[in-house]
């Protein structure tokens, strides 16, 4: 059974890594609007710093998404 678990694993990082790549676009927009105040953080603080991550995996993230548009 190695071989089921492998799989699953990996099915669960390209399942992750894909979630990432759709919300990284709109987590963006809103730490834009966030950052210059033009909408309220509707979101909760502790919640808004569990979903974002670190300004180095967004970038090399941002870049992965330019690379597979």
């Amino acid at each position: 059974m190695p071989s089921t678990k492998n799989n699953l694993i990996s099915l669960q990082n390209h399942l992750i890594l894909f979630i990432q790549k759709a919300l990284l676009p709109i987590l963006l927009i809103m730490d834009f609007l966030i950052s210059f105040q033009i909408c309220s953080p509707f979101i909760s603080k502790r919640v808004w710093e569990f979903i974002r991550v670190s300004d180095h995996d967004v970038l090399i993230r941002f870049g992965l998404i330019l690379n597979f548009l």
